[in-house]
């Protein structure tokens, strides 16, 4: 029994002295190892701990010319890791974090969904293509809305107010308010008994109402209004503009003379509105213009164009009989001027336009000069005016004159003869 624990007691000690060896080895192995790979160039002889190389007696370091980036990316929800690593001599230079990817929902594959109303959140859940798992997401209430009527007026905006309306929502009650500006129009009832004509226009002159605003109140004339924009318009009475007459020659023109023409306005009467009241007054206003004496007209009789005051006379020199053509030429009485130009006549028609069955035949002393413009003389080429407007032949008083001297002729000798 003796011996039994003390064979035990000598395994005991063989086992342990083993390990130690085993752990000694190793830790040398390892040594080896470092001494080798951080001395590359080291002299054979010497210590590997002392790092001395060939060459110098100095302690070399690391560039970290050579890096390398290792990402490990993060989940949906987890972060990942970026850190730098000297592939020399295998140091992490720096360590980042990266950011959780986030999950990648699919819009159209949700369930268990509960819509947001205007006052409470709504969820559901989306799938996530990335993770391969359902996310709850909240659905904000200002998604759904609240779900309003129509407006309601409180207060109707006026001219000078602010009008105020509101709604209500059907799911929760909450009212909406408003507010609508000023419309800065005037409104006004026309035929109130308030309103009346404070100045009656006329053909010349405005004239305006005096109306309250049907809205605020106020009174307001329409003086200034005609080109207001606040509804004031309505009160302005625009003039009514003259309408003239045909005109009344009072003072006659010539062709030495201007004349004298006067213009009545026919607005003579009252005008009231469709509500009786007088608006307008008459009108007696007058207006006169001269009648230009050089003013001109194309006359048939001398084939020209002159003063549409000349007052021609015609002078006969051959008289027109049955078709055949006369000749004749005019005067003025007034101004004495005297177209010398023969003109041809004729007798059917009494001017210088036949009749269709009328002979165009001229006579050969003035066929030459028939359809030319005549131009105006002052009595040049021995031509005598006559002073009046007589234009009668003087042959009958010449045969006239030439009978009783015949006729005396033939008393004397018979008071000879019985003598």
């Amino acid at each position: 029994m003796l011996l039994c624990e003390e064979e035990f007691a000598l395994k005991k000690f063989l086992i342990a002295l083993l390990a130690c060896l085993l752990v000694v080895g190793m830790f040398s192995m390892a040594m080896a190892d470092q001494g080798q790979q951080g001395t590359p160039d080291q002299v054979e002889g010497t210590d590997p701990g002392e790092g001395v190389f060939e060459g110098d007696n100095t302690e070399a370091a690391c560039t970290h010319a050579n890096t390398v980036s290792d990402v490990v990316f993060g989940s949906c929800t987890a972060p990942g890791t970026k850190k730098t690593i000297c592939l020399d001599c295998g140091e992490t230079l720096s360590s980042e974090v990266v950011p959780a990817q986030g999950h990648l929902l699919d819009p159209d594959r949700s369930r268990n969904r509960v819509e947001p109303t205007c006052s409470a959140d709504g969820k559901a859940e989306f799938f996530c293509l990335r993770c391969q798992s359902w996310v709850e997401v909240t659905l904000s209430k200002d998604i759904g809305g609240h779900k309003y009527g129509d407006w309601i007026c409180i207060k109707k905006e006026t001219c000078t107010d602010m009008g105020e309306y509101k709604r209500i929502c059907s799911l929760c009650g909450h009212v909406d308010v408003m507010y609508k500006d000023a419309t800065g129009v005037h409104v006004f009832d026309m035929s109130a008994p308030t309103t009346r004509v404070s100045l009656r226009a006329d053909c010349e002159n405005a004239g305006y109402y005096e109306a309250y605003c049907t809205l605020c109140g106020l009174r307001f004339t329409g003086d200034n209004a005609k080109n207001a924009t606040d509804g004031r318009k309505i009160l302005y009475i625009p003039p009514k503009g003259h309408v003239w007459n045909g005109g009344i020659v009072t003072k006659d023109a010539t062709c030495l003379e201007d004349g004298e023409i006067m213009y009545t306005c026919l607005n003579t009467a009252d005008v009231s509105d469709k509500w009786g009241r007088s608006i307008y007054t008459g009108c007696s206003h007058t207006k006169t213009a001269v009648l230009d004496k050089t003013a001109t007209e194309w006359n048939e009789k001398v084939n020209d164009k002159i003063s549409k005051y000349h007052d021609l006379v015609r002078v006969v020199e051959v008289k027109a009989e049955g078709d055949k053509p006369g000749i004749c030429w005019y005067y003025c009485s007034i101004c004495k001027t005297k177209w010398e130009t023969e003109v041809v006549y004729y007798a059917s028609t009494g001017t210088t336009k036949p009749t269709a069955a009328s002979s165009t035949t001229k006579p050969s002393s003035s066929s030459s000069s028939s359809g030319h413009s005549s131009k105006p003389s002052t009595g040049k080429k021995g031509v005598t005016i006559p002073a009046t407007n007589d234009t009668t032949s003087n042959l009958p008083y010449v045969l006239i004159a030439v009978a009783f001297v015949g006729l005396a002729a033939m008393i004397a000798s018979k008071k000879r003869v019985h003598g």
